[in-house]
């Protein structure tokens, strides 16, 4: 799979688009996604074509950004997040890696497993 970077919700058009000079530096494919695309699965909204559903979405927009990487490494993981650092690009707090068991989510289903993640982690961080 050719490493693609999803993002949801991105407000900032200037960070936006330091974002995406980041990852085309990084030759990497960037898709923002729309809303109406919410349902589908995000294998899909990657590259998987037979994962795509007829579904639109019509509800409201994500409370907060979110990334998705696509066909990435570790090393690859770290080489963004450490680019986004030296640009001083505000953190985005809802990322994840698209794996076989994330694929066949929709967007709506991974947002609420990593908000709940990212909630754990700060209850967490508060309690030491």
């Amino acid at each position: 799979m050719k490493e693609t970077v999803l993002l949801f919700h991105i407000q900032d058009e200037v960070r936006l688009q330091a974002l995406k000079r980041i990852l085309m530096l990084m030759k990497v494919r960037v898709k923002v996604v729309d809303k109406a695309d919410y349902l589908q699965p995000v294998g899909y909204l990657a590259g998987i074509k037979e994962l795509q559903t007829e579904q639109i979405y019509e509800g409201d927009e994500l409370e907060e950004e979110m990334m998705i990487m696509a066909g990435f490494s570790n090393q690859q993981v770290d080489t963004l997040l450490a680019k986004m650092r030296k640009a001083s690009l505000a953190k985005i707090h809802y990322k994840a890696i698209l794996t076989p068991m994330n694929a066949t989510w929709s967007t709506l289903q991974l947002y609420e497993e990593l908000k709940k993640e990212h909630e754990y982690m700060l209850q967490m961080h508060s309690k030491k």
